[in-house]
C-alpha cells in the first residue's frame, strides 16, 4: 500500500474535497500507532472555530469514503478534531496565515546539517517557509517539511506574574 507518508497524503487528496463541501479546511491528516492500535487522526477546521457536533458530523462525511477508498490496510480508529493549540501547518497559506507566530518545524533530512527549527515564522514565498531562529533566516522549501506547527505561547494574566517570575520575587 505504501509508507506512511504516502498514505497519508492519498488520504488528504481523497478527504480534502468532502470536508470543504460544508465549508470546512482539511488541515491535516496523522497515521499513529497507540498501544499497538492504529489511528487515523484528521484534524479539522472552520472559520468559526470547531465544536463536539462538527467533528461528529465530519466523522460522518468522511468515514464512508475512507469505506470505500480503503487507503488503510490494517484496522484503524478514526479519530476527528480540532487541530488545538499546536495547530499543524502544511500549506503555503498555513505558513502565510500564521506569519508572526512561534513555530515548530521538522524536515524529511537535514538541511545544512538541520532537521529542527524553532523560531518565529515570518511567512512562506515561491514554495519555501521563511522562518527566523535566534535572530538567524532559514529557508525551508515546503516539500522538504516532514511536521510543523504553532509552537503556542502561554502569557500569564495581566498583573499576575508567572511561577517562575513570583519565585524570583520570594511569593
Amino acid at each position: 500500500m505504501g509508507g506512511r507518508r504516502e498514505i497519508e497524503q492519498r488520504i488528504l487528496e481523497v478527504l480534502e474535497p468532502v470536508v470543504a463541501i460544508d465549508g470546512y479546511e482539511l488541515l491535516d491528516v496523522r497515521l499513529t500507532s497507540d498501544r499497538g492500535r492504529t489511528v487515523l487522526q484528521v484534524f479539522i477546521d472552520h472559520e468559526r472555530g470547531i465544536t463536539l457536533e462538527d467533528t461528529t458530523r465530519v466523522t460522518h462525511l468522511v468515514d464512508p469514503v475512507l469505506d470505500v477508498e480503503d487507503p488503510i490496510d490494517t484496522s484503524y480508529d478514526l479519530e476527528v478534531s480540532s487541530p488545538g493549540l499546536d495547530r499543524p501547518l502544511r500549506t503555503a497559506e498555513h505558513f502565510q496565515r500564521h506569519a508572526g507566530e512561534q513555530v515548530r518545524i521538522r524536515t524529511f533530512e537535514p538541511l545544512d546539517g538541520c532537521r529542527n527549527y524553532k523560531g518565529r515564522l515570518l511567512g512562506c514565498e515561491d514554495g519555501e517557509v521563511r522562518v527566523e531562529v535566534d535572530g538567524a533566516l532559514y529557508r525551508v522549501p515546503i516539500e522538504a517539511i516532514e511536521r510543523a506547527n504553532v509552537k503556542y505561547q502561554f502569557e500569564p494574566a495581566p498583573g499576575r506574574p508567572g511561577k517562575r517570575a513570583a519565585r524570583r520575587a520570594g511569593k
